[in-house]
Formats: structure tokens, C-alpha cells, sequence
């Protein structure tokens, strides 16, 4: 008995490494092959298609392949989709894997918002007082004059306690009454979690189910449903915090909805000028070193010298990264569930290398 036991150990040990291979291979079997270069506004059907020889299209190999090594590298890290002219060029790690989005969760509602605005649903000059907004820290007759649109450009001027608040967020917080609404730019999750309020409250209760009707089903989302939103309340605050769980191909196919200003194929599910001025720095620079506009981060032109043409992003430990001038979206997931967790053991990936894998693409891509 102790002989077999071992003999089933041994054959343990040579198996495992096969399985967990397997567990992490990138689901390339998936895709369908095509010569390249893309079609005018090429979105995926069903299914992605990848370009068959990436270099015949002026990507450089070994630039890829030096990404893909920083990736490979970084302890914690998920997943990656690149994705040029609606094609995928490349891909690494379980791209089906859903992942909470977290900071990225205000990019993603941005879209619904867009169509409320459009429909007259909600005005972006709304005030907090007409809208009937106000917290268990009462708000005060100035703080309620905040509008919509500052909430989106994260400028209320509302500086209490707020869901998913985090240590930096609190030492960063400016004093109470310190700033007229519109007047100055503070990272609040306060403005971002009243936003998800007033578009359940005034427009649909179900989101995770608008989104799906609106958005991820347009576009051919293939692992999103409608229970992939979820809130997230404390008792901090009347108004809870929320998610959503992505995989990294669909957050891809989301981000190339945003590149081509809300046209997917032969429909306009966003408003393209809704696309221009939430990428549209209000904030040309912020402290964490990039623009903001509305519930997107933003480069401005001439604000980065690997793109001067400028580009924006989402980001929530996990990155989705937009650059229209190269029609480019880069997806970087990491394994964000029980991030605390993660962060306390050492296994989130390091941002500045994820930085660095995004700089390598970008090198990489045709220049054209």
C-alpha cells in the first residue's frame, strides 16, 4: 500500500504541471484565424478573430515577445488581450476568467449614463438638491448644488465618508467646505457611488440587466450576464458602492465600442459625443500623474511622449487601455477578487510593470 501510494505521488507530481499548463493557456482555440490586414470598422462576430501573422501587418515579434515575458513575470496577474483594427493580435492567460472590474466599474456605467443624458432621462445640470440627494453626514445647502456633471468629472465638493473608501482616498480627502462644487478635482468614490444611485433611481433598478440589453449584448459579450453587477453597501452610507465581473475578451470588446466612438458595425449604441467629452481631459493632471475627464482617465496630447497624440484608460488594479490614433485596446486583468488579501500576501502584480508591458505593445504595434 505505501508503494502504490507513492507510485500515485510520483505519477501526482509528473501530471500536475501538465494540468496546471493547461488550466493557464491562453483559450486560443477559440478564436478564428484570419490572414489580415482587418476590414473598415472590424468588430468580432461570435467570436474573436485573430490575425494569423502579426509581423505581415508590421507588429514587431520580439517586441510582443518581450511584453509577454514582463507578463509572464509579474506575480498575480490574469490575463491580457491585445487587439489592433478589431483583430486580436495576441492574448495570455484565461482570457474567459471573469474578474472584478472595481475602479473600472465607472467607465463601464458611463455608457448607460451617456444614454440617459441623451434621452433627457437625467441632465447633466441636475443638482443634488432636485435630484434629492443626501447622506446620513447631512449635506449642506452648497454641497447640494453639486450637478451631475461635476459628479462625473469628480468635482462635487461633497467630502464625507463614502462605500469602498480606502485609506489613501481619506488622507487624500479635502477638508469639509474646502471647495465649491465644480471647483476642484478629489478622486470620490462619494460622486462615483451617487452616480450608480441616480441611474437606478431615476432610470432602471435592474443595471446589471440594462447593461446587458444595452451594451453587452450589442456587442457580442460572451461571458457577461446580468448577475455579473452586483452593489456593494455599508453602513457608512446610504449609497452603496457597485461592480461588475468582466473577462478580459469582453472588457477588450467593450473598450473597442469606446475606440470606434460608440459604433459597433452598422449600430451607434453610444453617443459619440458623449465618447468625446467623457475622454476629454476636465483635469489635465491629477495626482496619480494622468488627466481625468468624465469617469475616465485621461492623456491629453502632448502629455505622453510614448503617444503624443494622447489616449485614455480605465483602471481599477486591472487596466483597459484605449489609443484610437493607433486603433489600439490593451486589456491587462489581474486577479483582483480578495484584492486585500492579495495585496497583504505580495500576489498583486506591480503597476509599474504592467505599465511597462503597456509601453512594449504599444513599441510594438505598426506605426502606421
Amino acid at each position: 500500500m505505501f508503494e502504490m501510494t507513492r507510485r500515485w505521488l510520483r505519477l501526482g507530481r509528473a501530471v500536475a504541471p501538465a494540468l496546471l499548463l493547461m488550466a493557464c493557456e491562453p483559450v486560443a482555440s477559440e478564436l478564428l484565424l484570419v490572414a489580415g490586414p482587418a476590414a473598415p470598422d472590424q468588430v468580432p462576430g461570435q467570436r474573436w478573430e485573430r490575425l494569423a501573422d502579426p509581423p505581415a501587418v508590421g507588429w514587431d515579434a520580439a517586441g510582443l515577445a518581450a511584453a509577454r515575458e514582463l507578463w509572464e513575470g509579474n506575480s498575480g496577474t490574469s490575463s491580457v488581450v491585445i487587439v489592433h483594427r478589431g483583430l486580436v493580435v495576441d492574448q495570455w492567460g484565461d482570457v474567459t476568467a471573469k474578474r472584478t472590474g472595481r475602479s473600472i466599474r465607472k467607465s463601464l456605467i458611463s455608457s448607460l449614463l451617456g444614454a440617459a443624458v441623451a434621452d433627457g432621462t437625467i441632465r447633466l445640470d441636475a443638482t443634488l438638491a432636485e435630484l434629492g440627494i443626501d447622506d446620513r453626514t447631512p449635506l449642506t445647502a452648497e454641497e447640494k448644488r453639486a450637478t451631475v456633471s461635476d459628479l462625473l468629472a469628480s468635482r462635487s465638493g461633497v467630502y464625507i465618508p463614502a462605500a469602498r473608501e480606502h485609506s489613501g482616498h481619506r488622507k487624500r480627502r479635502p477638508e469639509r467646505g474646502s471647495h465649491s462644487p465644480g471647483s476642484f478635482y478629489y478622486y470620490n468614490n462619494w460622486d462615483f457611488n451617487v452616480l450608480g444611485v441616480i441611474y437606478r433611481d431615476r432610470v432602471a433598478l435592474d443595471v446589471g440587466g440594462e447593461f446587458a440589453r444595452r451594451i453587452a449584448a450589442p456587442i457580442g459579450m460572451e461571458d457577461y450576464v446580468a448577475s455579473d453587477f452586483e452593489w456593494r453597501p455599508e453602513k457608512i452610507s446610504p449609497h452603496p458602492a457597485y461592480d461588475f465581473a468582466l473577462s478580459a475578451r469582453d472588457l477588450a470588446r467593450y473598450g473597442l465600442l469606446w475606440m470606434r466612438a460608440g459604433r459597433w458595425g452598422g449600430r451607434q449604441l453610444v453617443d459619440p459625443e458623449w465618447i468625446a467629452r467623457s475622454t476629454t481631459a476636465v483635469t489635465p493632471e491629477t495626482w496619480a500623474g494622468a488627466g481625468y475627464g468624465w469617469l475616465w482617465w485621461v492623456q491629453p496630447p502632448g502629455a505622453s511622449e510614448l503617444i503624443p497624440e494622447g489616449y485614455f484608460y480605465a483602471e481599477g488594479g486591472s487596466f483597459l487601455w484605449v489609443v484610437p490614433s493607433r486603433e489600439l485596446v490593451i486589456v491587462h486583468l489581474n486577479k483582483s477578487n480578495l484584492n486585500l488579501v492579495r495585496l497583504k500576501l505580495g500576489l498583486l502584480p506591480k503597476e509599474e510593470t504592467v505599465w511597462r508591458i503597456f509601453e512594449a505593445v504599444v513599441k510594438a504595434a505598426p506605426k502606421g
